[in-house]
């Protein structure tokens, strides 16, 4: 082949055919690369931690009323409709399983406090229904959450459907 119809340039050629460069590394990726392969790798890594020990919790905050070691909150008909066994509710340190009772209802103004229908964002017109439980806690009134469900991510992924 003659050097002009070559696509390749004779420097380029002699130095590819040279012996004495045989044992030199040919670089094919840059440092930048391999960063952002490590940061994919570590944030998937994350993701996939997230999804297996992780959870996603439904929940919401109110006021519990406890009355000789029963306690008392009120939730909305939409958050009743959602408690089930599994349901708790975490008052400090305590965590116990709830029952409503949705026989019984009442408007939110007649029972909760201007504090406890602002904490659970309620105007004070709505319908609640009682929700209780025995708690060990002194007769008085406590910040609590209610934990309707707990998801751990990955059983997204894996359901049976």
């Amino acid at each position: 082949m003659s050097e002009k119809n070559s696509i390749f340039r004779k420097k380029s050629l002699d130095r590819i055919e040279s012996p004495e460069q045989l044992n030199d590394y040919i670089r094919v990726t840059s440092p930048g690369i391999w960063i952002f392969l490590a940061a994919a790798i570590i944030l998937l890594v994350g993701i996939i931690l997230w999804g297996v020990f992780g959870h996603l919790v439904t929940k919401t905050d109110l006021q519990v009323s406890v009355e000789k070691g029963k306690g008392t909150c009120y939730v909305t008909a939409v958050v009743s409709e959602d408690i089930n066994e599994d349901t708790r509710l975490e008052v400090g340190d305590d965590s116990v399983p709830v029952e409503v009772d949705t026989s019984q209802s009442v408007i939110a103004a007649s029972v909760l406090t201007e504090e406890a229908l602002s904490l659970e964002g309620l105007t004070g017109a709505e319908v609640l229904y009682p929700v209780t439980t025995q708690l060990s806690l002194d007769d008085g009134t406590y910040n609590g959450v209610l934990v309707i469900e707990k998801i751990r991510p990955i059983s997204f992924i894996i359901s049976s459907r």
